[in-house]
């Protein structure tokens, strides 16, 4: 992950993290770290435009969802909830 690349070559002071990828760079012992404060307290939301025709799950069908990183809490709780849909990554 860029950020944990970041972390671990000192090119970054602070930086906002998910669960996973931050317990991945504190079990491999890239270094110490410390947290200072909570982002993420409401849960996880997707999110539309106003003017969007989205109503229901069934109404994602052929649209792209921009999401953060592969193995973040968003990602994980999205792939759960299109289990049994068709995913492509991109």
């Amino acid at each position: 992950m860029a950020i944990t690349n970041a972390f671990a070559h000192r090119e970054v002071d602070i930086a906002t993290f998910g669960v996973i990828p931050l317990l991945k760079y504190w079990l491999n012992d890239i270094g110490r770290i410390y947290i200072i404060s909570g982002v993420n307290s409401g849960g996880t939301a997707l999110v539309e435009k106003e003017d969007s025709d989205i109503r229901s799950i069934d109404d994602l069908d052929d649209k792209i969802i921009a999401m953060s990183g592969f193995g973040s809490i968003q990602d994980l709780v999205m792939r759960k909830m299109f289990k049994g849909f068709e995913v492509k990554t991109v």
